[in-house]
């Protein structure tokens, strides 16, 4: 099961202690016209460590994320991997991302996951 995230970022998502997921986040929604992500995402876990962060990457091709699809370089994904030591907490996952918009933006968004 992944992780999948639209921009509103409201939520708590929750996984089990040991796990590995996928993180998906949909930009589509805050994107202009034909603006679109640029460049390598910065992924990180800022007030805590012991997740695993890897493969940050827009996404390449078209993926589904809560059902909807989204196009090529809409979405940022990554591999996290929660150890089995972590069952009790929340963990903060921080992205940051820039478009190729005229003038580019850049947006900062935390992700809080349970781990459980």
């Amino acid at each position: 099961m992944a992780i999948e995230i639209s921009n509103e970022l409201g939520d708590l998502y929750m996984v089990s202690a040991g796990d590995t997921e996928t993180i998906a986040i949909d930009y589509t929604d805050i994107l202009d016209g034909t603006e679109a992500l640029t460049g390598t995402p910065t992924i990180v876990e800022p007030t805590t460590t012991g997740v695993v962060l890897d493969n940050k990457q827009l996404n390449s091709a078209a993926i589904t994320v809560l059902g909807r699809s989204v196009a090529a370089n809409n979405a940022v994904q990554c591999s996290a991997a929660f150890s089995s030591t972590m069952s009790g907490t929340t963990k903060t996952i921080r992205v940051t991302i820039s478009t190729n918009g005229s003038p580019a933006r850049t947006w900062v968004r935390d992700v809080k996951i349970k781990v459980v």
